[in-house]
């Protein structure tokens, strides 16, 4: 099979195996429905579980996503393009686009009585650190603080929007001003065409889930509107409304789901 090519499998009758993989890895993806739980060593585990495993001369790290009920099922089956099969899109679409990212390697959805069973992402090992530790102790860092706004001003020059942009997503390296950034998890992203002027009030919406820190959100957001050219303190002013109001709706949201939850146990 070459790259860029879609193979169905149908096991026992019931069960349907869509992946999308070059020759070389095709055996070990339509394998990890056995495989994955067996082998390979834990990274994460929580709704999602990540796991590294070699193959051949390299690793490559395997991402299953949250199995789903049956609403969910119905919907990724019917009107949604899976998780896996977004982000293996994504990461293409993001180094097309000269934004680092893990290199995709394959993607895989399994179907079972015709509705999804299972989906996997598998991508190239980034041993970068996450920003989260840099950013997360009040002697936060200044100079990756500044670059880090000077990377989301160029992700939205080449018309990305990274809907999950928290600090666990984003990696780096390098040190004293030199940074390489590139960014994991990628299943939530929009993409504008390049040079279509993405809406003010997105582009910044866009930096208030990094963190939870005002003093950091608003270094963040100078060092991004100086990088595209917008009026500082201008931009600031709007940022920490829109952030002030962003954490009101979380807050808020967060109660709701709470009170329900606490309400079904009460049930139980």
């Amino acid at each position: 099979m070459k790259d860029g090519t879609f193979t169905l499998k149908t096991i026992d009758g019931d069960r349907a195996v869509v992946a999308y993989a070059s020759e070389a890895i095709q055996s070990f993806v339509l394998s990890l429905p056995v495989r994955f739980d067996r082998e390979g060593r834990l990274l994460y585990s929580d709704r999602n579980v990540i796991r590294a495993f070699q193959h051949g001369d390299s690793d490559v790290v395997v991402k299953r996503f949250k199995r789903n009920g049956l609403v969910k099922k119905v919907i990724y089956t019917f009107f949604r393009k899976t998780k896996a099969r977004r982000a293996y899109f994504n990461g293409v679409e993001l180094l097309r686009r000269g934004i680092s990212t893990p290199k995709p390697v394959a993607f895989m959805e399994t179907y079972r009585h015709g509705l999804l069973h299972d989906c996997f992402y598998l991508c190239d090992v980034d041993n970068d650190t996450p920003i989260a530790s840099a950013f997360d102790h009040d002697d936060w860092d200044r100079p990756l603080a500044s670059a880090f706004g000077r990377f989301v001003a160029l992700l939205q020059s080449r018309g990305v929007i990274d809907n999950d942009l928290n600090q666990t997503n984003v990696l780096f390296n390098g040190k004293d001003g030199d940074y390489h950034f590139s960014l994991i998890d990628i299943n939530r992203m929009r993409f504008f065409p390049q040079g279509v002027d993405i809406p003010l009030y997105d582009r910044i919406e866009n930096l208030t889930r990094f963190t939870g820190r005002y003093d950091l959100f608003e270094y963040v957001v100078r060092e991004f509107a100086l990088a595209c050219g917008l009026d500082a303190d201008k931009t600031v002013e709007e940022g920490l409304k829109i952030k002030t109001a962003h954490d009101q709706n979380r807050r808020r949201r967060k109660q709701f789901t709470g009170f329900f939850k606490k309400l079904f146990r009460l049930s139980d």
